[in-house]
């Protein structure tokens, strides 16, 4: 279903704005109350690689025509959850690298997962968490913090 999803989002020739905004809802609830009736799509395959691929599809192939502009909207309803994603979900975090790396929410993805806020230092949380792990563990976060230090 979700490539079928997908698909439309990136083909369809009407007018997407609703089935963005539904997405949105979705994705905009707090992963920390998701429950396995209630699932957030961004912490449960493959809705998760559904949202990154919609994202990527801002500045990369296969792109939306006209562009959907989904990765702002995105962080927008995600901004004050963007710690849960990177730090409790490996699947997640790919969603936030693909925000990192979008060139329309780049910057302010960066200043989220670099600022001090509610006495967390995401950046610091997300280095503890890679120490002394194996390599392929983590990918996601690893991918981020190489991002943040350039």
């Amino acid at each position: 279903a979700c490539q079928v999803v997908l698909e439309t989002m990136l083909h369809a020739t009407t007018d997407r704005k609703a089935a963005v905004d539904a997405l949105l809802e979705l994705a905009s609830a707090d992963p920390a109350e998701a429950t396995s009736e209630e699932p957030n799509p961004l912490l449960v395959m493959p809705t998760d690689r559904l949202y990154k691929t919609l994202v990527q599809s801002d500045y990369k192939a296969p792109l939306a025509e006209p562009s959907l502009h989904f990765g702002k909207a995105l962080l927008s309803k995600i901004s004050p959850y963007i710690g849960h994603y990177v730090l409790k979900s490996s699947s997640a975090a790919f969603v936030v690298l693909a925000l990192l790396e979008n060139p329309e929410t780049a910057d302010e993805t960066k200043k989220l997962l670099t600022s001090k806020s509610k006495s967390i230092n995401l950046q610091k949380e997300m280095e503890k968490l890679i120490k002394g792990k194996p390599e392929n563990e983590h990918k996601a976060v690893r991918l981020i913090l190489d991002v943040l230090s350039k």
